[in-house]
């Protein structure tokens, strides 16, 4: 590659007329003149506006093959030494001057500046010339000679040179107020959290109401906290006393606390705290997202339930906790040690933060309220306290498994028996979840209750496909077009399910004592909170439908005349129950049945009389 550049010079006797022109090699290569024309060398120095860094050229390459020639190296103003910054093209070096980069003679002009802008700040049009010298038009420009437009052009680079090295100074200047500011800023969180702190301690916003009076525990027994946060409307809601509980009836809780045993299953301790929320999920009042968020808040409230012997308190202390009470034991470990040494700095000890707020709220009504009585103060921060006056119950840790399946285990054994004509029970979906499963947008979902499934789901490219379908009529208006009413709709629609939909359970073949054990379980209730009054609902048709049933074995036993054949006549029911492809519950009033159940049995007796003949 030829770097040597051709240029046609000119005689200058006069602009118009040129008598000869002769052709100069110039031996330069295209980066050299670049540089000869922009006056850039080894040691220039520039201050970037953007990064407020000071550059400087630390060397500059002549092999022409080498198109980044340009070595910089950066000044770190903390310990003042220069480093390595990277490689520049000449190009982007010169893009770099006339926009970003403003060239200065010494560092020492930079911190001189600074102050001289500090002193001047209230005057810094007048003492910089900003807005003020010359302002040459294009006609002015065109009548200057080949000199005075040399002059003008480096008059007004030096002019721009000298507005970006203000603005990088300015800049520097708004950073380090920015700073100042952010110091401030922290320095005013800091107090606010120990005046936080101090309320929370003082018990400046407490409220604290005394449900039951009685003797006290006594004043040996440690007092123990429980880890798990339980929730006002889930306890109230399953044991069906009242169901969708809000902040608007607290109370309500309070009469059914102190209702049976209760007060055992929240607390089961008889000195010992445990914390209470109104509602773990929001709850609807209105169409307004606003509103609704606003009216949501109280629902989010905090309470300390406390037990002394007979004397129950629920204590508001204006501090939302959770996720628990207090630390898990692999959050114990983590905070003791250096384990994860880059997440200690922020979150965790965001986290160890949170969880003092905690102790410290408990700390302050042990020693201001006369609530609980011991031996000696108890220090809730020093560890040696714990285990003899204070007892941890982690009952919201992950514990070993008792052998017992989950829900979502259990909920798919029990839907992987789900074919056409199984009995399902559907706890409903949300709006959102319906826009596919309907055949028209403007149906109502199915009301929660049992379904048959009738039939597999439309195939379709254009949405989800689904392994089921179940009917129901929605009883909704029918129109013949937009504005003309049809009347009441008279067939059903169909509402599609996937075999283990998040939304059905096979209702054949749930068991009560399962029902039972999910219904109680704590450990995965948010899982399935939706499914529970459908659950209770289902046991109480099973109970209903078993006893149906042994009334019905007794009575053909009884027109059998044979106790020995209950056995038979139970796997006849079952018979009769799944022949038919629609599943279907037993009534004594049924004589059909009946008529098939003992012929049923009469076969399979003359069966076996046939086999032992």
């Amino acid at each position: 590659m030829d770097n040597k550049v051709t240029r046609i010079l000119h005689d200058e006797k006069t602009p118009f007329d040129i008598p000869e022109q002769k052709l100069v090699v110039d031996e330069r290569t295209p980066t050299q003149i670049l540089l000869k024309d922009h006056d850039i060398k080894v040691g220039d120095m520039f201050h970037s506006i953007d990064y407020m860094d000071i550059l400087r050229i630390e060397s500059i390459s002549d092999d022409p093959e080498d198109r980044e020639c340009i070595s910089m190296e950066h000044y770190y103003e903390d310990d003042k030494h220069w480093s390595h910054y990277g490689s520049f093209t000449i190009a982007r070096l010169v893009d770099e001057i006339e926009s970003r980069y403003a060239r200065i003679d010494s560092i020492e002009q930079v911190t001189e500046l600074a102050i001289d802008i500090g002193k001047n700040i209230n005057n810094l049009e007048e003492t910089y010339g900003i807005g003020t010298g010359p302002q040459a038009t294009t006609s002015e420009l065109m009548i200057l000679d080949k000199e005075s437009l040399a002059t003008t052009e480096a008059m007004y680079k030096r002019k721009a040179n000298e507005m970006l090295l203000l603005e990088g100074i300015m800049k520097r200047k708004m950073n380090e107020l920015a700073a100042i500011k952010d110091s401030f800023t922290a320095l005013v969180y800091r107090i606010r959290k120990v005046i936080g702190n101090i309320e929370l301690y003082l018990g400046i916003h407490e409220d604290i109401i005394q449900l039951r009076r009685g003797p006290y525990a006594p004043i040996t027994e440690p007092l123990s906290l429980r880890q798990r946060i339980l929730y006002m409307d889930e306890e109230v809601g399953i044991s069906g006393y009242k169901y969708d509980l809000d902040w608007k009836n607290v109370d309500d809780f309070d009469d059914w606390l102190m209702m049976d045993k209760n007060l055992e299953l929240m607390l089961p301790e008889t000195k010992g705290i445990v914390i209470i929320r109104v509602r773990r999920k929001d709850k609807f009042y209105t169409d307004s997202p606003i509103d609704n968020q606003i009216l949501n808040e109280s629902n989010h409230t905090t309470y300390f339930l406390m037990r002394n012997g007979s004397n129950v308190y629920r204590i508001y202390a204006n501090l939302i906790i959770e996720p628990r009470l207090f630390p898990g034991r692999d959050e114990f470990e983590l905070m003791r040690t250096d384990k994860h040494q880059f997440m200690r700095d922020e979150a965790i000890k965001d986290r160890a933060d949170m969880y003092r707020e905690h102790m410290l709220v408990i700390q302050g009504i042990l020693d201001r309220a006369e609530i609980f009585h011991f031996p000696e103060r108890v220090d809730m921060f020093k560890p040696d306290g714990i285990d003899e006056q204070i007892r941890l119950i982690y009952d919201d840790e992950r514990l070993l498994s008792d052998g017992s399946e989950t829900y979502r285990e259990w909920r798919a054994r029990l839907n992987s028996h789900n074919k056409i004509g199984s009995r399902v029970v559907y706890s409903g979906v949300s709006w959102g979840d319906s826009e596919d499963r309907l055949t028209s947008k403007h149906i109502r979902n199915p009301d929660p209750g049992v379904y048959n499934l009738a039939r597999k789901g439309n195939e379709s490219k254009y949405y989800h496909s689904y392994d089921f379908a179940f009917l129901y009529n929605p009883e909704d208006t029918v129109y013949r077009n937009w504005y003309q009413e049809h009347g009441v709709r008279k067939r059903a629609v169909a509402f599609k399910v996937d075999t283990n939909d998040h939304c059905i359970l096979n209702y054949d073949n749930i068991d009560i004592n399962d029902i039972d054990y999910f219904v109680g379980n704590r450990n995965e209730r948010e899982h399935y909170l939706d499914m529970i009054p459908m659950l209770k609902k289902i046991k109480e048709e099973k109970i209903k439908e078993l006893t149906e049933e042994a009334a019905f074995v007794d009575l053909v036993v009884k027109e059998l005349r044979d106790e020995d054949l209950r056995d038979m006549i139970l796997s006849a029911i079952e018979w009769w129950k799944y022949k038919v492809i629609q599943r279907r519950p037993l009534t004594r009033e049924d004589a059909k049945a009946l008529r098939m159940i003992k012929g049923r049995v009469k076969r399979e007796l003359k069966i076996e009389k046939d086999l032992f003949r």
